[in-house]
């Protein structure tokens, strides 16, 4: 029994501290309000749509049709919406600053979006302008970046009209192409959990009019699901030959990026829920045999003067004792054992406090109530009849 009940105390242990880590992670603060969110991914068929000029037609149309929709607010597209998996990311330089090394080079999110991509998400515009539908110069493009980049490269410089590069610092690039920053906009959290978010750069698309977008729709109704069909519908209006898929809420986009973390939770609750049922029949079954094994000796008690509160005292005592020896155990256990599970954590410290605290707290009740029950048929037991036995 002793060892039933440490193992419940590990499991209990360690099923409270990856449930804790799965629910820290879905309430992670991701830089922009994720509620009345659709999302959904388009990818133009290169033989329909060869030319960029067709694909920014096609996108502006389409972003425009779906921000007439009743009940969206507005409608933005980017070549990977947050937790999509778009991960591109580039070499830059920042015009006027030392070379780096090979080794510390300054990489940075990159990708094109439509101007209206920040306003879906609801993402503050911090310093300078944000992009518009006539930022199409490819020539000497412009670009919004984060303040994470901001922060990092410029400190509490104004980064609005500095100019950015691709490539590395330490090989010379014969026909620079320089981007000019005209915004900084809030950091979001873009990488799939919990990755954090680094420096980002923003292109225009109209100016690098890629062939897949993923549209991003603010709905204030109360079911974002509603606004899928008019979505589908002014897809089909212009263009029936143009697929749309991967089409749900934000929500349902964050749920199948925690599967993993929200299923090791639950199959650790699971086992640890099992675990501590099977430690509550045990010690009721062990002080029940205990009692029946005692009758004599609980009425020759009860003759002599024990009271029943005594009796009921004296036989969850034994329960009680063989519960602090498997929490004690199971305690010690449980400090080696979640060091392994470090590396699933997140937000949470295999050494929890309150995870430590509650698991035995839960486990001692159940252990009490489990003793209680045969502790209180003891306590009824008539003392002529144990003695004449």
């Amino acid at each position: 029994m002793v060892a039933e009940i440490a193992l419940s105390i590990v499991l209990l242990i360690s099923g409270g501290l990856l449930i804790k880590s799965f629910s820290t992670l879905a309430s992670t603060d991701l830089g922009f309000d994720r509620n009345g969110l659709v999302t959904a991914r388009i990818n133009l068929p290169a033989a329909s749509y060869p030319g960029e000029g067709q694909r920014v037609v096609f996108y502006q149309s389409l972003l425009d049709r779906l921000s007439r929709i009743p009940g969206v607010t507005a409608a933005g597209s980017a070549q990977g919406a947050p937790m999509t998996g778009w991960n591109v990311q580039s070499s830059m330089v920042i015009e006027g600053k030392p070379p780096r090394a090979p080794t510390d080079q300054l990489v940075v999110h990159s990708q094109a979006v439509s101007p209206t991509y920040f306003q879906a998400l609801g993402v503050p515009l911090l310093r300078g302008r944000g992009l518009t539908a006539l930022d199409r110069d490819t020539i000497n493009p412009v670009a919004v970046i984060n303040d994470i980049l901001a922060r990092d490269e410029f400190g509490d410089a104004d980064p609005v009209g500095r100019r950015i590069r691709w490539g590395q610092s330490d090989i010379p690039d014969p026909n620079p192409r320089w981007v000019t920053i005209v915004g900084v906009v809030k950091s979001i959290r873009h990488y799939r959990l919990p990755q954090e978010m680094g420096p980002a750069l923003y292109l225009p698309y109209a100016a690098f009019p890629a062939p897949q977008q993923d549209l991003v729709v603010r709905a204030t109704a109360a079911d974002p699901l509603s606004v899928v069909p008019a979505i589908r519908a002014a897809v089909r209006e212009l263009d029936p030959s143009v697929p749309i898929f991967r089409v749900g809420t934000f929500d349902q986009t964050l749920a199948r990026v925690l599967w993993q973390q929200r299923l090791q939770g639950q199959v650790a609750g699971v086992f640890a829920v099992l675990a501590l049922l099977l430690a509550s029949i045990g010690i009721y079954g062990v002080i029940s045999y205990s009692v029946s094994q005692r009758t004599r000796e609980l009425g020759i008690r009860a003759a002599i003067g024990a009271s029943n509160r005594d009796l009921t005292r004296l036989v969850v005592r034994e329960g009680g004792m063989l519960a602090l020896w498997g929490i004690g155990i199971g305690a010690v256990g449980a400090l080696a054992f979640t060091r392994l599970l470090a590396a699933l954590l997140h937000g949470v410290e295999p050494t929890d406090g309150p995870t430590f605290v509650a698991a035995p707290v839960v486990l001692a009740v159940v252990t009490l109530i489990a003793s209680w029950v045969p502790a209180r048929r003891a306590a009824r037991v008539d003392p002529l009849v144990a003695i004449r036995e």
